[in-house]
């Protein structure tokens, strides 16, 4: 390609990005955010991590001074999340079908 095909061709590649980001050009050297985000974007990311710093906050404090969340104490709670759902579901129909064989 010559020169002035690189140049022109150029052009339209910053004419077609500048139409795709609401009138503003884009330069070559513009720099972009390569963090998956925007830079005045919404991420609920943030707040989920929040809320669960803030609930194990709250079981930590239960914790040291041996209170209950409603009714439930804190071993009763750490017993309920080990609890594994699909092992016992698993469990429970293996032992189904060696019955039915």
């Amino acid at each position: 390609m010559r020169m002035k095909d690189v140049d022109e061709r150029k052009k339209y590649v910053q004419m077609i990005r500048s139409s795709f980001e609401n009138g503003e050009s884009a330069g070559w050297e513009q720099d972009v955010d390569a963090r998956g985000e925007a830079g005045n974007g919404f991420s609920f990311f943030k707040i989920r991590l929040l809320f669960a710093l803030f609930l194990f906050t709250i079981y930590v404090v239960c914790d040291q001074m041996d209170t209950k969340i409603y009714q439930y104490s804190t071993k009763d709670i750490a017993e309920i999340i080990e609890v594994n759902y699909d092992y016992a579901n698993v469990e429970k129909y293996v032992m189904m079908l060696m019955k039915n064989e």
